[in-house]
């Protein structure tokens, strides 16, 4: 919940949330949303901004039919510097499907060396799950040149251009491990 998030956050200066499935990956990218925001008037003179960086973790259990283990999406959560952040912005889309994440891990790692941050922009549980595994399909891109960096994305709302819809936006930016 935010207000747990809060607490963490407030107590440790960081928050991880576990999430297992697409509807829950996207509660917590709201929930970081809303921690976000409500952190935004504290962080903002310091030009800092509360950001997410994505961790896949496998769970054994040993109870599971067929032996298939649970994936866990885990969200770290901490204030990172976006002095360097760039304004302008090209927005790019989530992908309709899973066989193209990989492509769009590396145009947004490809953006982020050119204009230095980007956006990605998607509509639904599956395309908040599919954003967050370009991620860490960048952060692997990374972690092969032996980048001592991670991705990490903010999240926002924004309006789609054209159309009657509301977006989850995330703005991807180089920052620390985590």
């Amino acid at each position: 919940s935010v207000a747990a998030a809060c607490a963490k956050l407030g107590q440790h200066g960081k928050v991880a949330m576990d999430c297992i499935g697409p509807a829950a990956v996207q509660q917590g990218l709201r929930v970081a949303r809303i921690t976000q925001e409500r952190h935004q008037n504290l962080l903002a003179p310091l030009k800092a901004s509360l950001a997410f960086c994505p961790e896949l973790l496998r769970l054994e259990v040993e109870d599971r039919k067929r032996n298939n283990p649970v994936h866990i999406t885990r969200l770290h959560m901490r204030p990172i510097d976006i002095s360097s952040n760039a304004t302008e912005r090209e927005e790019m889309f989530a992908p309709g499907d899973d066989s193209k994440i990989s492509l769009l891990a590396s145009a947004v790692k490809a953006k982020l060396e050119t204009a230095g941050a980007t956006r990605v922009v998607g509509t639904g549980n599956s395309s908040a799950l599919r954003m967050v595994k370009a991620q860490l399909r960048a952060n692997d891109f990374l972690r092969e040149e032996e980048d001592v960096s991670r991705l990490w994305g903010l999240c926002r709302i924004c309006d789609v251009e054209g159309k009657d819809l509301r977006s989850l936006a995330i703005d991807f930016l180089k920052g620390p491990m985590i």
